[in-house]
């Protein structure tokens, strides 16, 4: 199982799960004087896995979405192209790069399954999307998992803060979890993971005490329930076992040039070793006009595919530094990321599914004989 933990990168604030499972490491440059040390690796080697916009059932003939049924016993409705979406938003934090983290897992109506999966190796976090494919009976428990919770019929107003306000504000941001299924549920719940994790750690309550804070009415702690608990353990605890590197289509390369006066902010730059891309070729492709805000760019073909195996197949903010045709050193903070089925990147955020995207064009049907899924009791601290 996963602890969802928040932690510092160079761009600002990402919440991810982390195992404790430790992909083959990328290496490093560790010396202040510019070296062509590095060694392009390559975690894995996978096939394409979805297209860029799935529009097929997994596993049966596509069937037109003209009507929907609802029995007691078995639901077939006309499905959006996100059936499941658990996100965790960053708290307080900024930095140089505002790239968008994707959603921490999201299921798409075609049984694409994307999570997040954060690792260390050399004491440097990394940061990989993680995709496999589900089939009908596979989609259907996880939607019946979330009905054996009871979080389809969950009022997300429920969810109130004791006194009127939390007693913690912007630590670790919101908790957002999305089905649509035979009901649709979208829930934005303020602070939920760092107070689960206060009930298990009491970290936040032993802190209190110690400033002599009477905290016997609980004020500021929100009121949350069972519902909400179980289906924030089983997304925040979601396994790893039998995924593969996601392989896009599509990469978002966000990206800042650093005057050589800065970088002992951010350690030691590692030297760009791809002569296509360049740093500069990819930095001139972005446009500029005035939204500095949206400082990416995006790449298709074998351009992805080389940037994204000279980063290991993982994303993180890292700084570089080439050579330009005047010989000079220009130096950039990138951070290059696998975009999504469905998704518009932006600056702070993206869209998911991006305007006017076309919806699935089939139906899809479940019945409880289809099963659930385990549910785990509670969080690791």
């Amino acid at each position: 199982m996963k602890n969802c933990i928040l932690w510092m990168l160079t761009t600002g604030l990402l919440v991810a799960c982390v195992s404790n499972s430790t992909p083959a490491p990328a290496s490093q440059v560790s010396s202040d004087t510019p070296l062509p040390t590095k060694t392009i690796a390559v975690l894995a080697t996978s096939t394409i896995f979805p297209t860029d916009i799935p529009t097929t059932a997994p596993t049966v003939t596509p069937i037109p979405c003209l009507t929907s049924n609802n029995t007691a016993s078995e639901h077939e409705w006309c499905p959006e192209n996100v059936s499941m979406l658990f996100d965790i938003s960053s708290g307080d934090g900024g930095g140089d790069i505002t790239a968008p983290p994707p959603p921490n897992l999201i299921l798409y109506a075609d049984g694409s399954l994307f999570i997040t999966h954060a690792y260390i190796t050399q004491d440097t976090y990394r940061v990989q999307i993680l995709f496999k494919k589900l089939n009908r009976q596979e989609i259907c428990q996880h939607l019946n998992t979330f009905e054996e919770i009871g979080y389809l019929d969950y009022d997300p107003l429920s969810y109130e803060f004791i006194g009127g306000s939390p007693i913690v504000k912007g630590a670790y941001g919101s908790t957002m979890i999305d089905i649509n299924a035979w009901k649709s549920h979208h829930g934005d719940y303020y602070e939920l993971g760092y107070f689960l994790r206060d009930e298990l750690t009491g970290e936040l309550a032993n802190e209190l005490q110690a400033q002599g804070i009477d905290i016997s009415e609980r004020k500021g702690w929100p009121t949350i329930a069972p519902e909400l608990r179980k289906a924030y353990y089983f997304l925040c605890g979601y396994p790893v076992e039998n995924f593969e590197i996601y392989q896009p289509e599509k990469l978002g390369v966000w990206m800042l040039p650093i005057e050589k006066r800065y970088l002992p902010n951010y350690g030691n730059p590692e030297e760009w070793l791809l002569a296509k891309p360049s740093l500069a070729e990819m930095f001139s492709k972005i446009d500029l006009n005035g939204a500095e805000k949206d400082l990416y760019v995006v790449l298709t073909g074998d351009e992805s595919k080389r940037v994204y195996d000279f980063l290991d197949q993982s994303y993180m903010s890292r700084v570089f530094y080439e050579e330009n045709t005047s010989g000079e050193i220009e130096y950039f903070i990138l951070l290059a990321r696998p975009l999504l089925p469905y998704e518009l990147p932006g600056c702070f955020d993206s869209q998911i599914p991006a305007p006017n995207s076309p919806k699935p064009n089939f139906t899809l049907a479940c019945s409880p004989a289809d099963g659930v899924l385990p549910i785990p009791e509670s969080l690791t601290p």
